[in-house]
């Protein structure tokens, strides 16, 4: 949403040569895992599911706005 915000503040060469980083699934997953204690496997992968698509779509608004480097840092080991 905040780059949808602002991304009119850049020209087309910024937004090409940005490399945008996205840090994937601390609250995320943490909150999922907090409020469901015992989770069957269909409800992991739903969640998971979920969170991909959600990820592809907040790419594919970058990568049509002109984003073309992205790096994406992983959540820690949990347990």
């Amino acid at each position: 949403m905040k780059f949808s915000q602002n991304k009119n503040k850049w020209t087309d060469k910024t937004l090409s040569e940005a490399i945008y980083l996205t840090y994937i699934g601390s609250d995320d997953y943490l909150n999922y895992a907090k409020d469901n204690p015992n989770p069957s496997d269909y409800q992991n992968l739903g969640f998971v599911d979920q969170v991909i698509t959600s990820m592809e779509a907040s790419i594919k608004v970058i990568h049509d706005a002109g984003g073309r480097k992205f790096a994406f840092q992983n959540l820690a080991p949990l347990g």
